[in-house]
């Protein structure tokens, strides 16, 4: 298991806010821990930070956290698609967050479904040390990628959803379907890669995600 031994900047605003609000420092670890950093690394990390406060020093000036651009481009609560009109329940700005209802419908669903039930396999993760796919016991799921080829669904569904997030066909991942079974899990996770780490580039961190659910 490959384990982080350097602090993104988020994870360090995260641990000053965290340590400014008097957090229990076994909180702080076991939330670290249930995020891939190395146990005797953050162990050393929130007992410095700890030190610092208690000895006066201030946490260091950052610039405010910038949040997302709203993709999403509605009228009321109505996201009009070539072929689909998509319902807004709820919308947020801070942090960029729309729950969409009439996606999919449930023959498209049953669709979907059926085309990847063959192809499920073991759900695999990103070492953040060497950017290779691995199966670990955080992420019990399965799943399968759809790549759209001449299938027309595919191909309907994913121009629907460029539409929906206003982002290009060629900028989205292929349909990603999941089956968890009774009790399979995904344990708490940043979605997210360091930039210096050797899973980002030639990957990136997402700019949207429409998970259906």
């Amino acid at each position: 298991m490959d384990l982080y031994k350097h602090m993104p900047d988020e994870w360090d605003r995260w641990l000053d806010d965290s340590v400014d609000k008097q957090c229990r420092p076994q909180d702080i670890l076991a939330a670290m821990t249930a995020a891939n950093f190395d146990p005797a690394y953050a162990e050393q990390v929130v007992r410095e930070r700890i030190a610092a406060r208690a000895a006066g020093i201030a946490r260091k000036e950052r610039e405010p956290y910038r949040y997302g651009t709203p993709r999403i481009r509605h009228r009321g609560n109505l996201i009009r698609t070539s072929d689909r009109d998509v319902r807004v329940l709820v919308r947020l700005e801070q942090p960029v967050v729309a729950v969409l209802d009439n996606v999919l419908s449930d023959e498209e669903c049953d669709a979907v479904i059926a085309r990847a039930r063959d192809q499920l396999a073991p759900s695999a993760t990103l070492s953040p040390a060497t950017g290779e796919n691995q199966v670990r016991d955080t992420r019990t799921s399965r799943g399968a990628f759809l790549p759209e080829g001449d299938d027309p669904l595919l191909r309907r569904l994913n121009r629907r959803i460029a539409e929906i997030t206003n982002t290009p066909v060629t900028h989205g991942e292929a349909l990603h379907v999941l089956h968890y079974q009774v009790g399979a899990e995904y344990k708490p996770h940043p979605d997210y890669f360091d930039p210096t780490s050797p899973a980002s580039p030639p990957r990136s961190s997402a700019a949207a995600s429409a998970p259906p659910r």
